[in-house]
Order: structure tokens, then C-alpha cells, then sequence
């Protein structure tokens, strides 16, 4: 039985980056704002548990910790949910003010990947230029 064949075509993403082809342009910017704002809004390693209301079980944040990849899944299929789902959820346990900030991260990144992956982010912003700037 031999090995599957990889589909990941690092040289091809290089090329089409450097030719500046929307997609791979989208994905190398979801990726760097969110690496730049999870860097610029991480609290700091004494801060983690900070917020964190003591009487939390190990168990208790595992399951919130599903239900943030289950509000993902939901994201992907419908298109929206992650921040319907999982704010009210982890607000809960965590200082509102925080989970917001940390929460807004993730469906950002996955809005800026579907934006390049059906190549409507272009024609939204000449459509919706006011909604944007507002």
C-alpha cells in the first residue's frame, strides 16, 4: 500500500504569492494580522489564569474548550455562529472584556481565509465601500 499523496504545493503557494494572486495573498494576511494581534493582546503568562474565575474545573474548560472547535465547525458550514456561540458561553467564566477581545480573534482570521478562498472580498468592498470605511 503505498503512501497518499500530499496536496500541500509549497512551491506552487510561493509562486502564486510572489505573482500576487489573490488567494495566497488573503491567506499570508489573515495570517500575519492575526499572529501580529494574538502577539500585540496576549496578556503575558502571569495574566493567563487572570481573569479566570477560580472554581473552574480542568473538565469544565475542556468542554468550553469543545464548544469553541463544535462553534468553529458550525462557522465553516454556515457561515456564521462562532461569536453567537461561544461569547455568551465563555463570558461566563471569563471577564466579559477579555473573551471578547480573545474570542473576536479566531472568526476574524476565518473570515479573511473564506474572503480569499471565493475571491469576493474585491468585489464586496467596490459594492459595499461605505460599510467598510464606517
Amino acid at each position: 500500500m503505498s503512501a497518499p499523496e500530499s496536496r500541500i504545493d509549497v512551491e506552487r503557494f510561493v509562486s502564486n504569492f510572489l505573482e500576487f494572486q489573490y488567494r495566497e495573498v488573503m491567506m499570508v494576511f489573515a495570517t500575519l494580522a492575526v499572529v501580529a494581534s494574538s502577539i500585540l493582546f496576549f496578556p503575558g503568562f502571569d495574566n493567563l489564569s487572570k481573569g479566570l474565575q477560580a472554581d473552574i474545573s480542568l473538565p469544565l474548560l475542556t468542554a468550553f474548550i469543545l464548544v469553541a472547535v463544535i462553534a468553529g465547525v458550525i462557522k465553516g458550514m454556515v457561515g456564521f455562529g462562532y461569536a453567537l456561540i461561544t461569547t455568551p458561553i465563555f463570558a461566563s467564566v471569563i471577564d466579559p472584556t477579555f473573551a471578547v477581545v480573545v474570542l473576536a480573534i479566531p472568526p476574524w482570521m476565518i473570515n479573511m481565509f473564506q474572503i480569499g478562498e471565493t475571491n469576493t472580498g474585491l468585489s464586496f468592498i467596490r459594492e459595499e465601500w461605505v460599510l467598510v470605511l464606517l
